[in-house]
């Protein structure tokens, strides 16, 4: 995963090209929770934000996307966002928590879905795979 890193300069173009301004999130939940909230209902205001950061066209982002890079861009951007915040601010540590909880989430999500993969494959009879196949090429 390419790290992303939210500078000043970086602020004001994510303010220039989606009026959000990061800096203002830092200092005001109201305002980080509408981002977050916005980001989990608008799926191209990510790739928007990340394309303002490392000043790329946001399609250039989204025609590479697909839905296992789309998590780990989500997880770049909160992961930019509590790294850009200051070290006293409150927001800073509930991002990080945030990003505690969501790390969890997609690994228990990953593990649920690793053993419903291995059951399915295990409630294959490949045995009478075989034989029926077999039967069907002599029959």
């Amino acid at each position: 995963m390419h790290p992303v890193r939210i500078s000043i300069a970086a602020r004001q173009r994510i303010l220039d090209s989606t009026e959000w301004d990061v800096l203002e999130m830092a200092h005001n939940p109201q305002r980080l929770s509408e981002f977050l909230a916005a980001i989990q209902l608008d799926d191209t205001l990510i790739y928007e934000v990340l394309a303002a950061i490392e000043q790329v066209p946001s399609a250039t982002l989204m025609e590479a996307a697909d839905g296992s890079t789309h998590e780990e861009a989500s997880t770049a951007l909160l992961e930019a966002l509590a790294d850009f915040f200051p070290k006293g601010s409150p927001m800073k540590a509930g991002l990080q928590d945030l990003l505690a909880k969501v790390e969890a989430a997609q690994t228990e999500a990953r593990k649920a879905i690793s053993e419903q993969i291995e059951a399915a494959v295990e409630a294959l009879d490949i045995n009478s795979m075989a034989l029926s196949a077999a039967a069907q090429m002599n029959g």
